[in-house]
């Protein structure tokens, strides 16, 4: 006679299947077909890029042309990571584990020059795939905001993530500092 698993008590309780396959805080997910494999939690994999002291980016922009967001000589440093492979000499975050992303970014930019309007975009092995809103200038002075990005990216693995800014004007060269980039694992494949 079979023993329904609700009547199972201990010590015969067994572990769920292929256990021993799994890494420390994976999660067992079922592929609705009565199967299903370990992977990695969501919230286990993320990341931290962010500049430091007086790190700057000088960005030489060009009219409908994206040029990465890359550090002066010290360049982005990277303190906190789990599962990505953060890049401070290529300014990038790489996947390791494909699924959703939330990426974010923060910093500050400073302009010179006529009125312009900048675009920033996260982008996937150097092209462009979403774009923050429109940053514009208004006036012919030195100018310096406080500006923030964030978007969702469907990635596969070995996909390498920076930020890209435009000008779409071309006609002056503005400078960002204080970044932060960030990013964070919500649902694997």
């Amino acid at each position: 006679m079979a023993t329904e698993h609700s009547a199972i008590a201990d010590p015969d309780i067994h572990e769920p299947k292929n256990v021993a396959s799994a890494n420390s805080g994976d999660v067992y997910v079922a592929d609705g077909a009565g199967s299903g494999s370990w992977t990695e939690g969501s919230g286990l994999t993320y990341g931290e890029l962010f500049f430091t002291g007086s790190t700057i980016a000088t960005l030489t922009t060009t009219s409908a042309t994206y040029v990465l967001m890359e550090g002066s000589s010290e360049g982005w440093v990277s303190e906190l990571s789990n599962n990505l492979t953060l890049s401070s000499a290529a300014s990038s975050m790489t996947i390791i584990t494909p699924g959703i992303y939330e990426f974010s970014a923060y910093f500050t930019l400073k302009t010179t020059g006529a009125i312009e309007i900048y675009k920033t975009a996260f982008a996937i092995d150097g092209t462009a795939s979403t774009q923050g809103a429109p940053i514009r200038r208004d006036s012919g002075i030195d100018e310096v905001g406080a500006y923030a990005m964030s978007s969702l990216l469907d990635l596969d693995t070995s996909a390498a993530i920076t930020i890209m800014v435009q000008n779409e004007a071309g006609t002056n060269t503005p400078i960002a500092t204080d970044c932060t980039f960030l990013g964070k694992l919500l649902k694997a494949d």
